[in-house]
């Protein structure tokens, strides 16, 4: 769910449910500040009927910068840098930052 122009958090589903109903696990919240990208989590409980209803813009964390570590994946470099279909920002690996 977007929650500014600037920030998205997405409820996530727990990887440990062994039955139903499927609940909220974890709401995964990515920030972009300029040309860099942060990423935070917080928690979230209950059932899964509104996923809107776990996002909390009021939450602040502190984040982490994403980054690519070419060493344990040289392969994602050149996959990262390639031009995609959804019109998103790519990652700049040689710059270490998202471009436009």
């Amino acid at each position: 769910m977007r929650v500014s122009a600037t920030r998205v958090d997405c409820p996530a589903k727990s990887r440990f449910q062994p039955h139903d109903p499927v609940c909220c696990g974890v709401v995964v919240a990515v920030h972009v500040r300029g040309p860099r990208l942060y990423s935070y989590t917080y928690r979230c409980d209950g059932r899964w009927r509104d996923p809107g209803a776990f996002v909390q813009p009021a939450i602040m964390r502190p984040r982490r910068r994403y980054r690519i570590n070419e060493d344990e994946a040289d392969w994602l470099v050149y996959e990262i840098n390639e031009r995609n279909r959804y019109g998103i920002p790519r990652f700049g690996v040689k710059r270490d930052e998202f471009i436009p």
